[in-house]
Formats: structure tokens, C-alpha cells, sequence
């Protein structure tokens, strides 16, 4: 007779009140489990699958430019258009249902200023097309027209939410109020919604506060503007079809402007950069959460196979009194059900406050991140689990079903020895759970070893005791009058007690990479060697920064615009010109300029990557450009800066000041990544350590206390404590021997997967196995160490005892 559903449940209840700290530990244990499973799930599936929250999105595309001189176009270089080329596409091309763009790569910094304290804030340059075809609307007012982005129009500007509610109070009748950026009054003529998501879902480079007008203007081409182009295709056209068209209106280009013949273009869809950059990240996240999930999994499997061990003669007393399989396996898979919905409901919960403190993160880098929430299919993800685990769990017990009769269930000495089913799962869990840890462990181990040996190399600067802030002139301060007023700043920032030394540079080590032409007189033009990195500097800046010099002088006042052009090269470009550089000719950018000194090479691209050639100009003699970082270097840099800025607003008070960067975060920036992977893995590898311990203390325990009469048996016939203690040892190690040789092809396949992100090693590293190898060992003897002096302190007469 079956008994009703809740007739089931209340004796799954009763069933696991009598074991309240092992249905604990197994609630536990689902929660973080399924808590951590869920959340990587969360994020993977938000990244790699769920589509961009914009209109269309499977039709739109990046449209990049790339120098074939220079570039494959494998990176899909998305911000080197220009406005010819953008202007043509939309007046020419058919491919394209709609064309938007904005200018540079990134954001733009802009200045505010006016009735309060000067403020920098974070821009686009949009036309007019792009806002829209991204699926904004408006909160307040309207978004830019036609007009807007015309040459000679009036200068207008559209607000983020954000950015209204912290600086207007969210006030409706910003509306029509005139905002000063760079010097020009704008007038406002509209606030976004809040749920904007294009700065969390593209790769934009920080949150924006405002969007201005791209002006549709040629003379953009002039002084090297680029633009970064998106479109969205018209139905029934493909990419390939896009980058035919595209092609042809590159020729047409080239023979009205013949520079642009050595471009060529790359349509990519919108989502692929974002997925290709988090990609193997996120994979190898889900693969270590889950090991971990699987591990804890089959130590939980362990638990209740012990359980359901010591339950075996009330379950075999069930079956030879009638109960068919079908009625235990019910009563099983509800006792096993009831914890998976508590552990599973606790699990998505924890997931939730997981996700909701990841958004909420400032370290975590990560596109989308924002939009991340535990959904339906994360749902659905953890129902799924939870149901896995309850069919796994539930027919656990019934390894002990078995059709005996009565008497023999009965019998007093009937379940003496350990049931081999029992003992062959244990064993074979065992040895996953050895194999996924040793996995783990060299995987941490390599990104460890990767780390530690990056973090050793010469960035070729000194970056700690110097900070560096963006100080930006922008229109404010024509051209003339520009070195002058830096000469000010720096004269008064040098004057504060403390300051050891201050400069001003464009662009800072490991940041803002510009790329001008190089040419070496009397040497042939070779493709890949006619670029460099350059740098605008003002006199005492190698000092400042912390960069050597080889040969040479500093910059000087004296070099001025009215002065002969100089240069400074590094020791890699150096090397084109023989053992003595210094007198020489070097062009650069078109401009002939006397190499005056050579500095030591600067890890610009990043730790592991070679410096390149790079090259530094006198700012006096480079005016022109609007953003500048000033770099200070003191004892505690930090410290001064209230009195830097105070300097800087005795100079002029409308100068605003950006926020301060110590120059040792521009290195930290380029391992982040490194670092939060090195940091997940390796604490993966540490729980799966843990887990595999506590797994060999588990069912070493267990075999030790099922063989109690035998082991009593062997010291009353002379068996030595430390004979005792050596079987067992050996009966763990030998398990452990065939975990690891099970891990070690899991290991060398990991190692492949995170080959990529591995620095002056290989994946086959001898040190990180030999040190997964000898973690496993030491955890298999400290897991088997107290069950081992038990089993040798065994008390031979009450071990032998008759039941």
C-alpha cells in the first residue's frame, strides 16, 4: 500500500530530526555550493550569452579601420576611423540600415566650470544618430537633432542621470540652464533615463556624466581625429557582405586622399569584443566553482553513504518485510529532496547577496556587471543542480537493498564487515576528489608562479613616492599662453614643504599609449618598425617619474618652440643608430629632431610585454594638446595633495584638478587581471585541499571504525602501534597515488587552458606539479593521522566484546 505524499514528507522529517548536525552540515554545504555555482553561472551566462540591451542587437556591428602597414586587424582596432570615412559610409553606402559614431576610442575628460568648485567629468562626442540607435530616451527634455552636430551650430549638451541627480539635485528645471565645458557655455537640452545601460555593457572606459555633439566637420581629418563607428545592418545583409561594401568605398577614398590606401576595414559584431575579452576568465571560474561544488558534492555523497550504512539493517528490515523498491526509493529521494530544497533555496539566496555585492564592487572589472542578476535561467540553473543532487543523494541507500530473509537481518553479528559496494564508491569518490584537488592545486600553483615572477620585472620607472593628477587647460588657455602658466603651476606646486620634484607629461607610463611614425635616416622603411610610443614632457620629468638615463641631457627651458626640435629615445630605438645615438637625426611624426639623450626602456605595453620603441619631445615644443598629467614625487605623495591642489588654485581657481593616481596603480592596473584569477584559483585550490582532507579524515574514519575487531584482532595477536598506523597510512596513500595520477592529465589540460595568462612558464612547469603532488600527499597523511592513532589505541577488549 502506498503511503500519501505527506505521510512520505513527515517521516523524511523525523528521519532527519533524530540527525540535526549532519542535516546541517548537508544544508550548509548545498547553500555554498549552489550559492557560489549560481553566482559564476550568473555571471557567465549575463556576459557570454544573454544579448546586449539594445534594440536590434543581433544586426548591430563595429565598423574599425586598421593600418595594414602595421596591424593584421586581429585586434579589430574600433577607434581609428576618420570623419572622410564615416561621412562617406553614410551618404554612400546600402549595407547599412544606420550609421553613429564617437570620437576617440574611449571617453573624453571634459572641465566644468562656472558658479562652484571646478569639476572634471567624464564624456562622449556623439553624433547625432548614436543615442538613438542604442535605445535611449530621454527622462527630461530631448536628444541631440540633426542640427545639432552641424558645423557652427550651438553648442548643446544632453546630461546622464547620474550626473543630473549629483550635480543639479535632479531638478526639472534644468532644462534650457547653460553649463560651462572647456570654456563654452553649452545649453542643456535634455537628461537620459536612468536605465541607460551603454557605458555597462560596451567598452567605454568609465561611467559617463555627459554627451556632446560629434561635429560633422573634415577638418577633424586634419589633426588626427579618430572615431570610433558602429552600424546597424539592414535585414539580409551579412558582415561579410558589410565589409565587401566597404572595401569598395575605401578605394574610392583612396583615390581622392592617398594616405588612406594603407587602411583597410574590420566589421565585427557588437557583442564579440566583450565576450572575447572575459571569455576564458569566466569559463574558468564556472570550472573551478564547480569542481569545488562536485567536491563538496561527493563528500556529502560520502556522508550519507556512511548514513545510509548505519541504516542498512532498518532498510533491509523494510524490504524482507515487504517493501518494495519503488516505496524505499520514494522514501529515500523525499528524505534526500527535503534538503535539497532547503540547501537549493539558501543557495539562491546567497547567490543574490553574492550578485548583488559584486555589482557593487569597485575592483572587479567586469562589462555587463551592472545588469547582472540572479534571473530565471540562473533559477532554473539551481533547480537543476538541486535536482541532480536529490536523485543522486536519494538512491544512495539503496546499495543496501537487498532481499534477505528475517532471521538473517536479525542476526547479532550480521554486519560485522564493511559492505564492499560501500567501501569500492567510497574509494572511488576518494580518488575524484584527490584528482579534481591536484588539478586545482597546480593550476593555482602555475597562475601563483605566473604572478610572483611578473611582479619581479623592471617596469624601467620608480613608481613608488609619485602620484600623478590630470590637469586639463583644455580652451581655456590658448596655445601661447600655455607653457607659460605651466611654468606657474609647476613653480608653485614645487614650492609646497615636501615636494621633492614636479613635472608634466603627456601620457604616463603604462597609460595612454600614442603612436607616432618613426623614421631613421638612411635606413630602409620597414613596416613594423616605423612606429613608436611618444611621450610629451616637461624638464624634470625622467627625474620625477624615476627613469634612468643612459646618455644625454634633460630637456631644458631653452628648448622652445623657438629652438631647434629635440628628442629623447629610449635604449631600444637607440640601438637602430649604433653604439652613439646622441647628435643624430631621428624624424618623428614628419619632423626632423636631434636625438639629446638616451633613457632606459619603460615597460609602456605592460610587465610582460617588450618596451618597443619609445620616444619623449619637449612639451614647450608640443603645446597644443588639452589634457596633461602633472606628476609629483615626495616622501608621501598622498599626503600633500590638499596642498598640491591648494598651490594650483592660487595659480588659477577655474583650474580643475583630477583625482589623484599613484603611479604605482598604473601597474596594478595592467596585472589586475592576473591578480584577481591568481587569487580565485588559488582559493579554489586551498577549499579543494580542504575538502580532499576532510574527504581522507571521512573515510579513512569510517574504514578504521567499521574494522575495529580486526585491527583489535591484530594487536592481540602482536600487531605494534606503529604496524597499525602504517597499514592505514599505506591503504591512504595508495588512494591517494591513484587520485593524483588521475589528476595529472586533468592538471596538464588546465595548464593548456591557462596558458594564455602564464608569465616566464610553462603549463608543464615541474615545480607547480611536484608541489600539487606533495599538497595532496601532506593533506592525504594529515587527513589519515587521526584515525590512524585511533585504530592503534584500540581497546583490544572492548573492541572484541560480543554484541
Amino acid at each position: 500500500m502506498m503511503m500519501p505524499p505527506w505521510a512520505d514528507l513527515r517521516l523524511a522529517l523525523r528521519t532527519w530530526r533524530r540527525t540535526p548536525s549532519l542535516a546541517a552540515v548537508v544544508i550548509v554545504t548545498l547553500a555554498l555550493g549552489i550559492g557560489a555555482t549560481t553566482t559564476a553561472f550568473t555571471l557567465a551566462y549575463t556576459v557570454l550569452i544573454e544579448p546586449l540591451p539594445f534594440p536590434h542587437v543581433d544586426r548591430l556591428v563595429w565598423i574599425g579601420s586598421y593600418n595594414t602597414r602595421t596591424s593584421s586587424g586581429n585586434a579589430g582596432e574600433a577607434g581609428t576611423n576618420r570623419m572622410s570615412q564615416f561621412l562617406d559610409w553614410q551618404q554612400h553606402t546600402r549595407s547599412f540600415e544606420q550609421l553613429a559614431a564617437w570620437a576617440g576610442e574611449g571617453y573624453d575628460v571634459f572641465t566644468i566650470t562656472g558658479s562652484r568648485r571646478p569639476e572634471r567629468v567624464n564624456g562622449l562626442q556623439v553624433t547625432q544618430q548614436l543615442l538613438p540607435m542604442l535605445g535611449a530616451q530621454p527622462a527630461l527634455g530631448t536628444l541631440f537633432l540633426d542640427s545639432h552636430d552641424s558645423p557652427g551650430a550651438t553648442p548643446t549638451v544632453v546630461l546622464s542621470h547620474g550626473f543630473w541627480q549629483r550635480r543639479f539635485a535632479g531638478q526639472p528645471t534644468v532644462l534650457g540652464q547653460s553649463i560651462t565645458i572647456d570654456n563654452q557655455p553649452h545649453t542643456i537640452i535634455g537628461v537620459l533615463a536612468d536605465d541607460f545601460p551603454m557605458t555597462g555593457s560596451l567598452p567605454i572606459g568609465a561611467s559617463l556624466d555627459l554627451y556632446l555633439p560629434l561635429v560633422r566637420d573634415l577638418r577633424a581629418d586634419s589633426i588626427g581625429g579618430f572615431m570610433t563607428v558602429l552600424g546597424r545592418l539592414r535585414p539580409g545583409i551579412t558582415v561579410d557582405q558589410a565589409l565587401a561594401e566597404l572595401a569598395t568605398r575605401q578605394k574610392a577614398l583612396t583615390a581622392e586622399r592617398a594616405f588612406m590606401g594603407v587602411f583597410a576595414q574590420k566589421v565585427t559584431p557588437l557583442s564579440v569584443p566583450v565576450r572575447r575579452s572575459t571569455q576564458t576568465p569566466l569559463l574558468l571560474l564556472i570550472g573551478g566553482v564547480g569542481a569545488i561544488l562536485l567536491m563538496a558534492c561527493v563528500n556529502l555523497a560520502n556522508l550519507l553513504l556512511i548514513r545510509s550504512n548505519d541504516r542498512r539493517k532498518d532498510i533491509q528490515l523494510r524490504a524482507a518485510l515487504g517493501a518494495t523498491m519503488r516505496q524505499i526509493l520514494t522514501q529515500t529521494l523525499t528524505e534526500s529532496c527535503l534538503l535539497a530544497l532547503v540547501g537549493g533555496a539558501a543557495g539562491i539566496a546567497l547567490a543574490a547577496v553574492l550578485t548583488g555585492t559584486l555589482r557593487a564592487a569597485t575592483w572587479l572589472e567586469l562589462p555587463r556587471l551592472a545588469e547582472t542578476q540572479v534571473g530565471t535561467a540562473a533559477i532554473v540553473f539551481a533547480v537543476f543542480v538541486c535536482g541532480v543532487i536529490t536523485v543522486a543523494f536519494g538512491c544512495l541507500p539503496l546499495l543496501h537493498v537487498r532481499r534477505r530473509d528475517l532471521m538473517g537481518v536479525l542476526r547479532p553479528h550480521g554486519m560485522v564487515t564493511t559492505d564492499r559496494r560501500t567501501a569500492r564508491v567510497q574509494r572511488v569518490a576518494l580518488v575524484a576528489q584527490i584528482g579534481f584537488a591536484m588539478t586545482l592545486s597546480v593550476a593555482g600553483l602555475l597562475l601563483l608562479r605566473s604572478f610572483v615572477g611578473l611582479m619581479q620585472v623592471d617596469p624601467g620607472f620608480h613608481p613608488d613616492g609619485a602620484v600623478a593628477m590630470r590637469v586639463d587647460p583644455a580652451s581655456r588657455i590658448r596655445v601661447p599662453a600655455r607653457i607659460p602658466f605651466f611654468n606657474r603651476l609647476l613653480e608653485a606646486v614645487n614650492r609646497v614643504p615636501g615636494v621633492q620634484s614636479a613635472a608634466f607629461s603627456i601620457g604616463l607610463p603604462m597609460d595612454r599609449h600614442m603612436v607616432w611614425d618613426v623614421a631613421i635616416p638612411g635606413q630602409p622603411f620597414r613596416p613594423t618598425l616605423d612606429v613608436g610610443f611618444m611621450r610629451i614632457v616637461s624638464p624634470g620629468y625622467f627625474r620625477t617619474v624615476g627613469i634612468g638615463f643612459i646618455s644625454g641631457r634633460d630637456f631644458e627651458e631653452r628648448d622652445n618652440l623657438e629652438a631647434p626640435l629635440v628628442v629623447a629615445i629610449n635604449e631600444t630605438l637607440a640601438r637602430q643608430f649604433g653604439p652613439n645615438p646622441l647628435g643624430h637625426t631621428v624624424t618623428i611624426s614628419g619632423k626632423p629632431r636631434e636625438i639629446v639623450a638616451v633613457i632606459a626602456d619603460v615597460k609602456h605595453r605592460g610587465l610582460d610585454a617588450e618596451s618597443g620603441q619609445e620616444f619623449y619631445v619637449p612639451l614647450a615644443q608640443t603645446p597644443g594638446w588639452q589634457t596633461f598629467d602633472l606628476v609629483v614625487r615626495a616622501a608621501d605623495p598622498m599626503a600633500l595633495v590638499p596642498a598640491v591642489r591648494a598651490a594650483i588654485a592660487q595659480v588659477d581657481p577655474e583650474q580643475a584638478v583630477g583625482a589623484p593616481v599613484p603611479l604605482r596603480q598604473l601597474i596594478d592596473r595592467t596585472v589586475k587581471s592576473r591578480r584577481i584569477l591568481s587569487w580565485l584559483l588559488g582559493s579554489f585550490a586551498a577549499t579543494a585541499l580542504i575538502i580532499a582532507a576532510l574527504g581522507v579524515y571521512g573515510i579513512v574514519g569510517y574504514r578504521v571504525a567499521q574494522r575495529a575487531k580486526e585491527t583489535a584482532l591484530r594487536v592481540a595477536l602482536g600487531a605494534t602501534q606503529w604496524r597499525v598506523m602504517s597499514h592505514v597510512f599505506g591503504d591512504a596513500l595508495a588512494t591517494s597515488v591513484v587520485g593524483i595520477l588521475v589528476g595529472i592529465p586533468l592538471s596538464l589540460l588546465t595548464g593548456n587552458v591557462v596558458d594564455s595568462f602564464l608569465f616566464g612558464i610553462t603549463p608543464q612547469d615541474p615545480t607547480a606539479f611536484i608541489g600539487g603532488l606533495s599538497a595532496l600527499l601532506l593533506i592525504t597523511m594529515v587527513g589519515a593521522c587521526i584515525p590512524a592513532r585511533r585504530a592503534a589505541r584500540v581497546d583490544v577488549m572492548t573492541a572484541l566484546r560480543l554484541e
